[in-house]
């Protein structure tokens, strides 16, 4: 299912972390991880038989039951939520393409020290600053066209 293999499924990770055997659909990565890392059984989506299966198996067969303990005891400490949204933190804090990272005067509007400076030197002739950025793409925008617009994103991104 499409909303499966592109979520991800958190409360997955709320059984990493409580180290419970997980039960899970097929159809995504957690699901793989589950399968491949024996944290658990995986089930065909809607089938009841395979669920029933899946807790008998965890509540009769402790041995299985263990294994799963031990595996998730390993593999939680990688999905810590700072480990987890690393990806997405890293991104909000630097989405600037690297050709713009190594011009002169770069400030990280992200950080506190690139926020205040953006604050004081909100003006007109600041042409560093992230308001003189966005007067120059609706100048683009309204006087040139979108197509005028995207040539000019580009080759500022290019560093031109």
């Amino acid at each position: 299912h499409i909303e499966t293999r592109f979520s991800y499924r958190t409360r997955i990770l709320d059984y990493l972390w409580a180290s419970l055997p997980i039960i899970s659909t097929e159809g995504d990565y957690l699901s793989e991880m589950v399968e491949k890392e024996g944290l658990g059984i995986t089930v065909r989506d809607g089938n009841v038989d395979d669920i029933v299966n899946a807790i008998t198996k965890l509540a009769d067969n402790k041995e299985f039951y263990d294994e799963c303990l031990n595996n998730l005891r390993d593999i939680s400490r990688e999905f810590t939520w700072e480990k987890v949204c690393k990806p997405v933190v890293d991104f909000c804090r630097d989405p600037i393409p690297t050709s713009y990272r190594k011009r002169e005067g770069f400030e990280n509007i992200f950080d506190d020290e690139g926020q205040n400076s953006l604050k004081k030197n909100n003006t007109h002739s600041n042409k560093k600053g992230f308001s003189y950025l966005v007067k120059r793409f609706l100048h683009h925008l309204f006087k040139s066209g979108p197509r005028q617009t995207s040539r000019f994103i580009s080759n500022y991104l290019k560093g031109r």
